[in-house]
């Protein structure tokens, strides 16, 4: 898992910071977790939309079991070392 925290109106704004972004996204295979002002969600969600978007609120219990399974669903995937 990969955490930015925080991904705010400069990272937006910024065409590296983007680049950057999406090549995480599209070349490690691990899970991206943006951690977003509310006000800015819409935006992120525009920009990276996708069926394995998700928009959790970080102070709600049921958002870090969300989080916790997706990576248990992750772990389960991978081969097992022999």
């Amino acid at each position: 898992m990969i955490i930015i925290d925080e991904y705010g109106p400069r990272e937006l704004k910024s065409q590296l910071w983007r680049r950057a972004t999406d090549r995480l996204r599209t070349s490690t295979g691990a899970v991206l977790l943006l951690v977003v002002r509310e006000e800015l969600a819409d935006e992120v969600l525009r920009l990276y939309k996708g069926p394995a978007t998700r928009r959790l609120a970080a102070l709600r219990p049921e958002s870090v079991d969300e989080v916790l399974g997706v990576l248990e669903t992750l772990r389960r995937s991978l081969p097992r070392p022999r």
